[in-house]
């Protein structure tokens, strides 16, 4: 073998390690990334919203949420109407874990909207995770 062989075939083993070492890397960050979204996969999940005019013409909201609770250290905590400029509307506290009660309904009434506002969103919130990546759209009934 010539010395110029030599440092061809030197060549190709280095080369093929770094890659292997770039794989490896490339590999631990997906990796790392599939854990992320499972971690987010336990999101609040906002199965159903609605909204009813009160005879006082303030609202009344009903929000069906789906969480995996584990006790008291993490839990769906609250959820939120949010209206125009994510200012908070009201806010529903949960204020224990609903393990085996999934999915559940809960009631906000008497929730100032302004006048002209045709729609709000709820966002949820977890103990852990913090709110919800994604709001779920209200369609306001007239009053």
């Amino acid at each position: 073998m010539t010395l110029d062989q030599k440092k061809c075939e030197s060549t190709t083993i280095f080369s093929l390690a770094k890659i292997g070492r770039i794989g490896l890397l490339a590999g631990s960050i997906l990796a790392f990334g599939f854990a992320q979204h499972a971690a987010r996969a336990d999101n609040v999940k906002i199965l159903d919203a609605t909204a009813e005019v009160q005879a006082n013409g303030l609202y009344a909201f009903s929000v069906t949420l789906e969480h995996a609770d584990e006790g008291w250290t993490h839990y769906a905590d609250r959820w939120e109407i949010i209206g125009e400029n994510n200012a908070v509307l009201g806010v529903r506290t949960l204020y224990h874990p609903h393990e085996n009660n999934v999915p559940f309904t809960r009631s906000l009434a008497n929730v100032k909207v302004p006048i002209g506002t045709l729609q709000v969103s709820v966002r949820a919130n977890c103990s852990v995770d913090g709110l919800t990546p994604y709001e779920r759209v209200i369609e306001l009934p007239p009053r």
